[in-house]
């Protein structure tokens, strides 16, 4: 299954989701120039990579493919936090069990396992998007959460 779709510079706008320098990255800023000498036109892309939050850009001839994507966002339910092996363990509603890194220096988990400490179900959102430039595989991130909402 692929993870990136073809798309030329001159067909990016502002708030798609495209691969720059490997990096997945929602597209913040596009300017493009008027065909020059040679008649190619320059596109400056600029996106912030939606995994880690980093600035990224590049300029390119209108009509060079680029790697478009969808962003894949889950919720999943926090079953549990293992400090000392580094891992989150969480459950979607299909109860199914996925794991990802821990790392309590991290401003997202720190908040995140505090908040778990005390006894309340967290609801964990989950960010999945290609990484990589030749053969982008699918990399998950964890960048936010909430207290699941109890109605009484």
């Amino acid at each position: 299954m692929a993870t990136t779709r073809p798309e030329e510079a001159h067909h990016v706008k502002k708030g798609s989701y495209i691969m720059l320098k490997g990096c997945p990255c929602k597209i913040v800023d596009v300017k493009t120039s008027k065909t020059g000498k040679h008649g190619h036109a320059k596109c400056n892309i600029t996106g912030i990579d939606v995994l880690t939050s980093k600035k990224c850009n590049e300029v390119h001839p209108g009509h060079i493919i680029l790697g478009a994507f969808d962003l894949i966002k889950q919720e999943y339910e926090v079953t549990n936090i293992d400090e000392k092996e580094g891992f989150i363990e969480l459950m979607d509603d299909a109860g199914n069990n996925t794991q990802l890194p821990f790392d309590k220096a991290d401003e997202v988990h720190g908040k995140l396992f505090e908040g778990f400490a005390t006894g309340k179900v967290c609801l964990a959102t989950v960010t999945t998007a290609p990484v990589g430039e030749t053969e982008p595989q699918l990399q998950s991130a964890l960048l936010e959460w909430k207290f699941e909402s109890t109605a009484n």
